[in-house]
């Protein structure tokens, strides 16, 4: 009787070891399995490309501003907003394609007169360079308020004859032309100080004759007034037109009333 209650009890062991190590059909007992929460792949999404917009160009509404903003993108070399300013072919293209890094692009406002339907400012560098742009008004805020035609770029130079060195310091004072003015003159006169003379600078200026006296030749200009601006030089062999020797060769403005 004991040993058939003994065998039972073996056997009862054996049936619940194999029970233990039965698993339910499509489970599994190891952690790196895999298994997880059913639908987890399905709900996992790749995040959309963000696009980008760029953002619509902005024009100055008033000329002045709008041809101040035109030659910053020039000196700057921002070609997009060029083209955004100034129709193509304009002046400040040309001066981009022509050269790099060739001019002294320190430009500062001078005036900004309106002549006509058109407005010109004019801009001055350190080195009497000169810029007349031409801004259309009717087109401010809105794109190509600088036309194509119009406007000029006029680099200092220094040339032999009297005449046309005269005229270009008559000039450069009466638009205010300092750093030009500065570099004709023996004394680097300003505007300011010929202004100082007595002469209307807002008067029509002609030229009207040359004469020499004492080692020295005068060009003289006149207003409507029949009052005279000379210019002074003294006479001597062709000057050069680069260098040291082609600059302040003006002795002196002379103002009679």
């Amino acid at each position: 009787m004991r040993t058939r209650a003994a065998a039972l009890v073996a056997a009862l062991l054996v049936g619940a070891t194999a029970l233990a190590g039965c698993t339910k059909p499509g489970t599994s007992t190891d952690p790196d399995s895999g298994s997880g929460t059913v639908g987890d792949a399905v709900n996992a999404t790749t995040p959309s490309p963000t696009t980008v917009v760029a953002p619509e160009p902005t024009y100055p509404n008033d000329i002045v501003e709008y041809a101040k903003a035109a030659v910053a993108a020039w000196a700057g070399k921002d070609v997009a907003r060029l083209d955004q300013l100034e129709a193509p072919g304009g002046t400040l293209h040309q001066l981009l394609d022509d050269c790099s890094n060739c001019y002294n692009t320190n430009f500062y406002l001078s005036t900004c007169p309106q002549t006509g339907p058109y407005v010109t400012c004019t801009f001055f560098n350190a080195v009497g360079d000169e810029l007349r742009l031409r801004g259309d008004p009717s087109l401010i805020g809105k794109p190509h308020a600088i036309p194509t035609a119009g406007s000029v770029f006029d680099p200092i130079t220094f040339p032999s004859d009297n005449k046309a060195y005269a005229s270009l310091a008559m000039t450069a004072w009466l638009n205010r032309n300092d750093n030009r003015l500065k570099l004709l003159t023996k004394d680097s006169l300003t505007s300011a100080q010929v202004d100082a003379l007595g002469g209307n600078r807002n008067a029509a200026w002609n030229f009207d004759h040359s004469e020499g006296a004492a080692g020295s030749i005068y060009y003289v200009w006149k207003d409507p007034s029949g009052h005279t601006m000379s210019v002074q030089f003294v006479n001597g062999p062709a000057a050069p037109t680069s260098g040291p020797g082609a600059q302040h060769r003006i002795v002196q403005f002379i103002y009679l009333p």
